[in-house]
């Protein structure tokens, strides 16, 4: 910049003389000498700024000047941390690896991540026939999405509170299916056959009679 702007007066300082030996000769009016008077004036000033800046820049920074500059550089550090704070909480790491899914009737951003190697079941299961189920279970599931094949899991836990009301409460019992060809997915519904053992005739009409007497009890209640 410096060399530059020296350049320009020299160059003004050149045209100039030309100009007043001209103007000597009555070869040019005096208005061009005093234009030329005049830009060369403001580029030696504009020269003398720009060796006063170099000159700022090579000297130190004083006590005041200094403080200036390192609080400018924490402010900037601090703009800089957040920042990268902001790019790492863009990336959401899981400690599974599976199927990404938003959940159904979500009004929130929210999403779930389902494992691929095993799948949870979730088997509705009346509160009449809730002690015939016990965890380790064999259970037989055919979903709508396979018709023709049967899936076998396990009873895995059961919940210690019924869902819906008294009319229809119902407990929502845990079966893991294995799912190491990836077909079962996560919102995915069928039917579920919870192999209790066996259970004698009797016992069948026994819960046949109830079930109806419970019925009728809670119809009429």
């Amino acid at each position: 910049q410096v060399r530059k702007a020296q350049a320009k007066v020299d160059q003004l300082l050149r045209d100039k003389r030309r100009v007043e030996e001209l103007v000597n000769r009555g070869l040019e009016a005096k208005d061009k000498l005093e234009t030329a008077e005049s830009e060369l004036e403001m580029a030696r000033a504009e020269l003398a700024n720009k060796k006063s800046t170099l000159e700022l820049l090579k000297a130190p920074p004083r006590p005041e000047e200094e403080a200036v500059i390192q609080s400018e550089i924490q402010r900037q550090q601090a703009r800089l941390d957040y920042l990268t704070r902001q790019s790492e909480a863009q990336v959401i790491v899981s400690p599974i690896s599976g199927i990404v899914s938003t959940p159904a009737n979500s009004h929130s951003i929210e999403l779930q991540v389902a494992g691929n190697d095993t799948v949870e079941l979730l088997v509705p299961v009346s509160d009449f026939d809730l002690p015939l189920v016990h965890p380790g279970q064999q259970v037989s599931v055919k979903l709508r999405s396979y018709p023709r094949r049967v899936f076998t899991g396990e009873v895995v836990r059961i919940p210690e509170a019924a869902q819906g009301d008294a009319d229809h409460a119902q407990f929502l019992v845990s079966v893991v299916v294995p799912n190491d060809d990836g077909l079962l997915r996560p919102g995915m519904s069928g039917y579920a056959k919870i192999h209790v053992g066996r259970i004698s005739p009797f016992g069948l009409v026994w819960r046949k009679v109830l079930s109806s007497l419970r019925v009728e009890f809670w119809s009429w209640w």
